[in-house]
């Protein structure tokens, strides 16, 4: 296994910024309860409509890795009340970065 840091912006264009301030407590604290997730954070940027979720996790590759980001973050959606049917309307998945941590990366973090 090998570490992985993730980051996976979310966009809501259809969402109020006031609604996304509101729900952002709720979905960090769901991001932040998710098991197998290493220092997890959630970045708000209201006037662009958007969630960026980071996090460092262990998985066999780098696709691996990417599935268990994007299925964390959908879980803390739902988690947060988000998960009602069409959310994915609401919250898109929009960007993808995945970076392979290296034993420097891990000792300065």
């Amino acid at each position: 296994m090998n570490a992985f840091f993730l980051r996976i912006g979310c966009v809501a264009p259809d969402v109020s910024a006031e609604q996304l301030e509101a729900d952002f407590t709720d979905i960090a604290d769901a991001l932040f309860d998710l098991p197998g997730i290493t220092d997890p954070d959630l970045e708000l940027d209201a006037n662009e409509h958007s969630l960026t979720f980071s996090m460092t996790l262990e998985a066999a590759g780098e696709a691996d890795a990417m599935v268990l980001a994007i299925t964390a973050a959908r879980t803390a959606l739902h988690m947060a009340g988000k998960g009602t049917p069409g959310w994915e309307d609401h919250y898109r998945m929009a960007t993808q970065d995945v970076a392979r941590q290296t034993s420097h990366d891990q000792m300065t973090a």
